[in-house]
């Protein structure tokens, strides 16, 4: 059986899968590596063989999670890891290590979908929209933070519903957002 992991910031998405990779025996979300441990190890019949994690948290938490895994289950654990170039796609980012990795696997499965240009969403603590080119070209992005996220940090923090709201208006035009891509984060978001 294979275990797969999405490590979020906030919560842990898990499944297993066959090894054949056909169908998924278990799946849930977790708020901890103990609370991922304990409920598989509760589950029946589980037999582990490897292990495949993408993760968006910082190193030093993934790599306890692995070691975690490792102890509980003597799994191989491979982790995703961002590249310059995978799959017919171009990272645009110089630093192709700060695309998050969450976005990276999404660029790579959309564009494998699209078979060639495509627009890539991503709705988790920030929107995102990643720009495909036909031949494989990152263009770059733009994001947003949720409105949830948006709407606390206006009320929290002075000035920055006049700060949001004028960021905001400075992107519509026409009743449209107008969405300018960028290959910086701190250029990308709205």
């Amino acid at each position: 059986m294979i275990l797969e992991l999405d490590c979020g910031n906030s919560f842990i998405k898990w499944r297993v899968l066959e090894v054949d990779g056909s169908l998924a025996s278990a799946e849930g979300v977790v708020s901890s590596d103990a609370a991922l441990i304990d409920g598989l190890i509760a589950l029946p019949e589980l037999l582990l063989t490897r292990c495949r994690l993408v993760s968006v948290r910082a190193q030093e938490e993934t790599g306890q999670l692995v070691d975690a895994l490792v102890s509980a289950f003597g799994v191989s654990v491979s982790c995703a890891v961002s590249a310059r170039e995978m799959a017919g796609v171009r990272n645009g980012y110089d630093d192709f290590e700060r695309l998050g990795l969450d976005r990276w696997l999404a660029m790579l499965g959309g564009y494998k979908l699209a078979s060639g240009a495509c627009l890539v969403l991503d709705f988790g603590t920030a929107a995102t929209a990643d720009f495909i080119a036909a031949d494989g070209e990152h263009l770059g992005a733009s994001s947003a933070r949720d409105c949830r996220s948006c709407a606390i940090s206006c009320v929290r923090i002075p000035g920055r519903y006049a700060t949001t709201m004028r960021r905001l208006s400075e992107r519509w035009s026409a009743s449209c957002l107008v969405i300018q891509p960028s290959k910086l984060s701190s250029e990308a978001v709205l």
